[in-house]
């Protein structure tokens, strides 16, 4: 079995509308805030994974930290002392936060700064989940404006070079999956550009 970083991106996609659609209908009791906190999860997973697909795409070695002849002599030495079942990738991939890669791919991909904040306040979202839980009295609002927003972005920004990945983003799958989460949300605020 080969699973890609791509496909395992898609597999949190349909765990966001999963989550989301439970969250929004009341599905559950609304006390019960698991299906907002495993939405913002996948969600930031998922957009961690399509940002390194599409950062991998322009050039492969834009997920990686530092390239330098020491880290990569290093490297070879780590490699060698696990006998090589170590592969360069998983020495050199980035291990810090995700705000790298967004400050990556708006830099290269030269877009709007509103996209940078919104995907920095995802992360945010999320490790205040992971590490602090959430609070609905917490500006709950812009607990899901963030969410919106962010499947918005996958939605209008992300998509057109996803195209370029997996034939799953030309056609409407995507857009099936998350345009009926956010529709009353862009019926209220224009989508982000």
């Amino acid at each position: 079995m080969k699973l890609k970083m791509i496909d395992n991106a898609i597999d949190s996609l349909k765990l966001v509308k999963e989550y989301f659609y439970d969250y929004t209908t009341g599905s559950k009791h609304k006390k019960d805030n698991t299906n907002l906190e495993l939405t913002i999860i996948f969600l930031h997973n998922s957009i961690e994974l399509l940002l390194k697909s599409i950062l991998i795409n322009e050039n492969g070695l834009l997920i990686y930290g530092d390239l330098s002849k020491n880290k990569l002599d290093d490297g070879t030495e780590m490699r060698k002392s696990y006998n090589d079942t170590l592969s360069l990738y998983e020495v050199l991939i980035k291990k810090e936060e995700i705000t790298n890669l967004i400050t990556t791919y708006c830099s290269i991909f030269d877009v709007d700064k509103r996209i940078q904040i919104v995907l920095t306040d995802l992360v945010k979202l999320r490790n205040t989940v992971v590490c602090l839980n959430i609070d609905e009295s917490d500006n709950f609002e812009h607990i899901l404006i963030t969410i919106y927003e962010s499947i918005n972005i996958i939605l209008d920004v992300l998509c057109e070079d996803l195209k370029k990945i997996n034939n799953y983003f030309e056609y409407d799958d995507v857009k099936d999956i998350l345009e009926p989460l956010v529709e009353s949300y862009n019926n209220i605020f224009a989508p982000i550009q």
